[in-house]
């Protein structure tokens, strides 16, 4: 296995494994009962289900949480279509929990996920249409919340970019714009090389080897022996200065 496919963006499942986490640390602020058994799956659903046509007017932070981790665990009650009901919480919960910077990229995810559905059978997702339009509006909306937060840039960056990898290729103008503003709002040296090291691999799979090895040696610049970085540096044949 080569360099480069050792630090290719993982593919589909591993997002939503990487959302699985996501969704942990989001229901971290809720009280998910359910979990110490003091409620039963069939509780719960009538609970959230209860909960759901008043969803856009909903104010209780800890039951948008806690109906939003059910539905994830339970995606036999999310068929219509799929990801409806998450959509319309995270949606919600942009308006009473803006500062969790978790709901944005939670949201553009299933956003694009549903639109890949439409993709492929528009029967499947009625008005999936401009979903993927939509996830990308999501996270440009966060930014004007958080904006100095590399952190946030970053998950933006890594949410559109298996949808720029292997859908839509114009959105990786987004993907990229958005690792540059990790880059420079970086809290921390690991922020700012992963943020440079990811956008020397889109330039290096979009066989553009001049701004991948620019940007592999920005990766030297703050971690000088970057093991990734003086690897793909060699292959391409240039030497680190």
């Amino acid at each position: 296995m080569t360099v480069t496919n050792r630090m290719r963006f993982a593919p589909p499942s591993f997002w939503v494994w990487g959302l699985k986490l996501g969704v942990v640390t989001v229901v971290c602020f809720a009280l998910v009962r359910q979990s110490r058994g003091e409620d039963s799956e069939e509780a719960m659903l009538k609970k959230c289900e209860a909960m759901m046509p008043r969803v856009a007017t909903t104010t209780d932070v800890d039951l948008l949480y806690t109906c939003a981790n059910f539905y994830w665990h339970h995606p036999q009650f999310d068929r219509t279509p799929a990801y409806a009901k998450e959509i319309k919480i995270y949606r919600r919960l942009l308006e009473v929990d803006p500062s969790n910077i978790d709901n944005y990229s939670l949201l553009s995810w299933f956003l694009w996920s549903d639109w890949v559905t439409w993709k492929k059978d528009p029967k499947k997702m009625p008005g999936g249409k401009n979903l993927a339009a939509e996830a990308v509006k999501v996270l440009e909306n966060g930014a004007k919340v958080h904006p100095k937060d590399g952190d946030y840039y970053y998950k933006a960056a890594q949410i559109i970019e298996p949808l720029a990898r292997h859908y839509l290729p114009e959105d990786y103008a987004f993907v990229i714009k958005n690792y540059l503003l990790a880059d420079q709002f970086a809290n921390r040296a690991y922020l700012k090389t992963q943020s440079r090291l990811f956008i020397a691999c889109i330039y290096r799979d979009q066989k553009k080897p001049k701004q991948a090895v620019a940007w592999y040696r920005k990766v030297l610049e703050v971690d000088p022996q970057n093991r990734d970085a003086l690897l793909n540096l060699k292959e391409l044949g240039t030497a680190a200065k």
